[in-house]
């Protein structure tokens, strides 16, 4: 499906493909006992704590978004820093973000990142997200609707720019996105 985008309605669309879930985790000792090319672990040494990654592809043939790989990343604040983080409404806030974002940089120089600081049932909001929102927004939405069986209609992506309402259709193995700028 290709990507089309207009300056009067502001309407994404694109093809996502799943790649590849698993975690990051600090050393193989910690890893899954299963991996499949479809689950596997990724070694990035010296982090902190497993987290959770899916890898999909976007085809975006507008060259003014990203197509190819894009690594999604679920990051829930800790307890009390998530609270000071809302209560300050720093929603982009991840007291490791920095620190975590540096390591994956340094393991993967190639990988396009989209960092998820806040997901909730229907929502998300993006860190980061300002290089390509609309493609982020697709990922993200589809990586909620197959493997958190999200399937809020639509699921409303927040980034610094504002709110993305992404509806996602699965079909012949793969999942069709339409992105509209709010």
């Amino acid at each position: 499906m290709a990507s089309a985008r207009s300056a009067g309605d502001q309407v994404w669309a694109g093809t996502i493909w799943k790649l590849e879930s698993g975690f990051f985790a600090r050393d193989r000792e910690r890893a899954a006992a299963t991996q499949t090319h479809q689950f596997s672990t990724r070694v990035i040494p010296d982090i902190d704590e497993a987290i959770q990654f899916f890898r999909v592809c976007v085809e975006a043939p507008d060259l003014t978004d990203i197509s190819g790989e894009i690594w999604v990343i679920f990051l829930g604040a800790p307890g009390y820093a998530a609270a000071r983080a809302q209560a300050a409404e720093l929603y982009g806030h991840h007291p490791r973000l920095g620190d975590l974002r540096a390591r994956l940089f340094a393991a993967l120089p190639e990988a396009t990142f989209c960092f998820v600081t806040d997901d909730r049932e229907g929502f998300a909001r993006l860190v980061d997200s300002e290089a390509a929102p609309a493609a982020f927004a697709a990922a993200t939405a589809v990586v909620k609707y197959c493997a958190s069986w999200d399937e809020s209609n639509p699921i409303v992506i927040a980034t610094d720019r504002g709110e993305l309402a992404v509806s996602v259709d699965f079909t012949e193995g793969h999942y069709l996105a339409t992105v509209r700028f709010t």
